[in-house]
């Protein structure tokens, strides 16, 4: 009798093999999926288009640092916000650094709560308010850091602001603000888009904003001369599929070449995505980060729209204790980040992985997030 040739009889283990994964693949879609609902494309570009007018209203202080945005809520005008100082650099004693004081805030909009004059019709009031427990308190010595929201009808240079309510960081300061302006109602921000946010997907956004971190000092080849002198103003929200979640970068430079400068432009905006699986028990798993495809039109959406500016990177890192901690080369070989230098470029670092256990290990956020 012949023997039956090796690549046959292997053929039922590979099958067993190819099974397996495609078993595992579907348990881990059906777990998320648990978790976080999908989105229609008309959801999503809602949530991003309303972000985007959010974020041209607001702008930190000082020039330099990532002012980080998100729905905090199923329903309208419920907004969370992370404010960081650029603490991205080279190091001496390790070849990167990251050490940054954050400033974290509620915003909270109402379609109509102007109730001072009882003759004039009611107007959208927000109200801007500091966490103070996750905030680095700073009694007077800098940087310290202050976020602003301008309510008027129409916002050229949110960074002249014409209508503004503020908070800062230090502890003698305001912790809360709130006005009323017709540009709320205008920019339609008490509104929800949708209802079907999960706390699931909240949660990610609180993950995000501490884990991921825009800079053009630590590109490959690195790029520090100069540093970072932008402000990066980031939007997060869910993308269409369960578990995958979008944020938008919006990069302001300084118009003019003398300091202090006080005029600003979006000149790129690039976009990510982030997809995340989880275990049986809600915990999460393996990450997954790309930049959508490119673009040279600012008018389309759901792609990265590169002028050539660059370099600049995405960081996904650990979440740091700001203000306390300062993470060096072991923690940033526990992330990932995507590098961008320009369309073509073999630097480019286009899509990574990056695992959640390892990232989030000793943190709140490594148990279930059911």
């Amino acid at each position: 009798m012949r023997d039956t040739p090796r690549t046959l009889r292997c053929l039922p283990l590979l099958a067993a093999i190819a099974f397996g994964f495609a078993t595992e693949k579907l348990l881990a879609l059906n777990e998320i999926s648990q978790l976080s609902h999908p989105l229609t494309s008309e959801q999503v570009a809602c949530d991003q288009a309303q972000l985007e007018r959010l974020q041209s209203r607001m702008v930190m202080s000082p020039f330099q640092g990532s002012l980080i945005l998100w729905r905090s809520g199923r329903q309208g005008g419920h907004f969370g916000g992370l404010a960081v100082t650029p603490g991205l650099r080279p190091g001496d004693a390790e070849p990167r650094t990251r050490n940054e004081k954050q400033l974290t805030l509620d915003l909270s909009i109402e379609s109509g709560g102007d109730f001072l004059n009882p003759r004039r019709s009611l107007l959208p009031q927000a109200i801007l308010a500091r966490r103070s427990a996750a905030t680095n308190l700073d009694a007077g010595a800098e940087p310290t850091l202050q976020v602003t929201l301008d309510l008027a009808p129409a916002v050229p240079n949110q960074f002249l602001p014409r209508s503004p309510i503020s908070i800062g960081s230090r502890s003698s300061g305001f912790g809360a603000a709130d006005g009323a302006g017709r540009g709320l109602a205008i920019d339609d921000l008490a509104a929800a888009c949708h209802g079907d946010l999960t706390d699931f997907d909240l949660r990610m956004f609180e993950i995000l904003s501490r884990t991921l971190r825009a800079t053009r000092c630590l590109t490959v080849p690195e790029s520090c001369n100069p540093p970072d002198e932008f402000n990066f103003n980031v939007v997060l929200f869910r993308g269409e599929a369960p578990g995958t979640y979008r944020a938008n970068v919006y990069i302001y430079s300084q118009d003019c070449p003398a300091a202090p400068c006080e005029t600003s432009s979006v000149f790129e905006r690039p976009e990510i995505e982030v997809a995340v699986e989880v275990d049986g028990e809600g915990r999460l798993r393996a990450g997954r980060a790309r930049f959508l495809p490119y673009c040279h039109t600012p008018e389309v959406r759901d792609c990265t729209l590169d002028f050539g500016n660059g370099p600049w990177a995405v960081y996904i890192l650990p979440p740091i204790w700001a203000g306390h901690e300062i993470q060096g080369g072991a923690e940033f070989q526990k992330g990932s980040f995507l590098n961008l230098l320009g369309e073509g470029f073999p630097e480019d670092v286009l899509t990574t992985t990056f695992e959640w256990p390892i990232l989030l290990a000793g943190t709140a956020w490594s148990g279930p997030l059911r």
